[in-house]
């Protein structure tokens, strides 16, 4: 954290990190920096191609992506559903936002899957 390269240097973020550090064993404070150089991009009609069922999980408090064009995309999707949360990015990985979105997920998972 102080003193090292980051691409979340927020403060108020450590305390979210050091949660996701406790709770995933697998979970790594670390991406490949070829990730800035071509970040993934939405290709204009690629959601109207998907033909299964497609949820789609919203933090709308998100700052670094955008719910409205996330809930955008969602509506694209032939089949798709769409869940909003009162919650931030980071919101999602633990506590009660966290078990939320998985109990929507497994609710999902069940409605769909026979």
């Amino acid at each position: 954290f102080d003193g090292e390269t980051a691409v979340f240097t927020s403060k108020e973020l450590k305390p979210s990190f050091e949660t996701l550090i406790k709770s995933s064993k697998m979970w790594q404070n670390k991406f490949t920096p070829r990730f800035y150089l071509s970040a993934p991009r939405y290709k204009k009609g690629t959601a109207e191609k998907i033909k299964m069922p497609l949820l789609i999980c919203i933090a709308d408090k998100e700052v670094y992506g955008n719910p409205s064009f996330q809930e955008w995309v969602g509506q694209q999707a032939p089949k798709g559903e769409i869940k909003h949360y009162d919650a931030d990015h980071f919101d999602v990985y633990n506590g009660k936002t966290f078990e939320q979105v998985v109990k929507d997920q497994i609710d999902f998972v069940r409605k769909h899957v026979p």
